[in-house]
């Protein structure tokens, strides 16, 4: 395909959706980081940061392969 007969209104949703995994997963990283007593008990702090980390993890490669192999008009 070539990269200039992509839906551009598709990509910005689908960029979208993934970058809005990637800052879910950093807030709630941020809160277990700054304020861990904020959280509700969870007795296995390390098994729920790994959790989001590997969240963290896929959404910004989602994002490095979506800019990769495709890219908007508009730039994004």
């Amino acid at each position: 395909m070539k990269k200039e007969q992509i839906n551009t209104s598709l990509y910005k949703a689908l960029k979208s959706s993934f970058e809005a995994d990637r800052d879910a997963a950093v807030a709630t990283l941020e809160v277990y980081f700054t304020n861990p007593v904020g959280v509700a008990e969870h007795p296995d702090f390390v098994s729920d940061l790994r959790e989001y980390t590997k969240k963290l993890a896929e959404a910004e490669e989602n994002i490095r392969v979506l800019e990769e192999y495709f890219w908007s008009r508009d730039g994004d």
